[in-house]
């Protein structure tokens, strides 16, 4: 039962799997002991858990076309046996005893439980005398934990939704939009960015939808992503016929001239091999020009560095000049005030 949990709460993902029953060990006994201690990253304990739930499912999907008129909690926890008390003694009616005292010990346990788990001990606590009681209130809250889930998931990519807010912020069409159009709402708050089937997704689609029909809004923002993708997907599918159509138009030149050559005459060959040559020539000539131009360009830049080397070294040595000049003339006016002062420091 507590798999079957499990697979509704988290689905294929079996690594949330081994999570949710670790979680929830406790309440399982001595079989919670093995899910306790068993590590989420381990290969062999995830595939047994694998093997283990595809049995189930495959179990529940038989007796559901056994019954049709069974919900698929009534068939899992076998609570239309418990709570009605049929007569009904038949072999396919009556489940086992190691599930029936499964099912005491499991509601024995939820009502001893105090912490969030998938009912409310404080709440529903008036209902929780018989173990059938406490599945009838399990299944309730299942179904809700079911309506809320269907309510906040949504299958669109994360990696999508960001690509198509990216091309509609550079969309002039998004400017004249108006403030409560679904689409600006949407890239505005953009949901999915957060985890899917959280209480912060759905809070952002409360937000989104405050004045909006959110299933309007999600099929809207689907169809556009998927109007994106088609067009996308079309461009780079014309592309890759573009290329495979000029690579075909390259080799059908190539085949055409290798079968051309083939077929021409000696002397064809032969004129063929003269033009050549003269091509080949020209182009000899043109290099060598340019080459002989190339370095003609470099001699006048080595020539040009060279002459404004020399320049720098010239202004500089005028500066130093300059500098000594100024330097001596200094010192013979501080020699001469120096005499100035002794001689009138003798005749006094």
């Amino acid at each position: 039962m507590m798999i079957m949990q499990a697979v509704e709460k988290c689905g294929r993902e079996w690594h949330s799997m081994a999570q949710f029953m670790k979680k929830h060990s406790d309440v399982l006994g001595k079989a919670g002991d093995y899910y306790k201690n068993m590590p989420t990253n381990d290969k062999k304990s995830l595939e047994r858990l694998r093997k283990r739930a595809n049995k189930i499912l495959s179990e529940k999907t038989l007796v559901q076309s056994q019954s049709r008129k069974r919900s698929n909690i009534d068939v899992e926890y076998h609570s239309d046996i418990l709570s009605s008390g049929s007569d009904d003694t038949s072999e396919e009616a009556q489940p086992p005893k190691a599930i029936e005292e499964e099912m005491s010990q499991v509601s024995r346990r939820i009502k001893e439980r105090d912490t969030k788990y998938i009912i409310d001990r404080t709440e529903h606590m008036a209902e929780l005398d018989e173990p059938s009681s406490a599945l009838q209130v399990v299944k309730r809250k299942r179904e809700e934990e079911r309506r809320e889930d269907k309510f906040n998931t949504n299958g669109i990519d994360k990696a999508c939704f960001q690509e198509f807010q990216g091309y509609f912020q550079f969309c002039d069409v998004l400017d004249k939009r108006p403030q409560r159009d679904p689409v600006q709402r949407v890239a505005n708050l953009n949901p999915y960015t957060t985890k899917m089937g959280s209480t912060q997704r759905s809070s952002i689609w409360e937000k989104v939808t405050d004045t909006l029909n959110i299933r309007l809004v999600r099929e809207h923002v689907g169809n556009l992503i998927t109007k994106h993708k088609r067009k996308l997907r079309a461009e780079d599918l014309q592309e890759m016929n573009a290329e495979k159509k000029g690579k075909l138009e390259r080799d059908r030149a190539k085949a055409e001239d290798v079968r051309m050559k083939a077929m021409e005459k000696l002397s064809e060959t032969k004129k063929r091999a003269d033009v050549n040559n003269e091509l080949k020539q020209q182009d000899l000539q043109l290099r060598k020009e340019q080459q002989a131009l190339e370095k003609e360009i470099m001699e006048a830049t080595s020539n040009q560095q060279a002459r404004t080397q020399e320049q720098q070294m010239e202004m500089l040595k005028v500066m130093q000049q300059q500098q000594q000049q100024q330097q001596q003339f200094m010192l013979q006016q501080q020699s001469m005030a120096l005499m100035a002062l002794i001689e009138k420091m003798a005749n006094k």
